[in-house]
């Protein structure tokens, strides 16, 4: 059997240098239009698929110290 094609769409958008020299935001999406994906074994040993994580959001934040 086959798996139906979807369509994985990840977005993510940071900022460098926001408000002090250094400091960096971002903020993503992972699976946007939080469609089911499945992880199928390339061989039949009896498991059912395994489920894939719905939709996630993510914030990022990091500072580099100037040398």
């Amino acid at each position: 059997s086959q798996a139906d094609a979807i369509v994985l769409a990840n977005v993510f958008v940071s900022y460098r240098d926001l408000y002090i020299k250094g400091l960096e935001a971002g903020l993503g999406v992972y699976n946007l239009l939080d469609h089911d994906n499945n992880f199928y074994q390339p061989y039949d040993g009896g498991h059912a698929p395994l489920r894939d994580a719905s939709r996630q959001l993510l914030l990022r934040v990091g500072y580099t110290v100037p040398l």
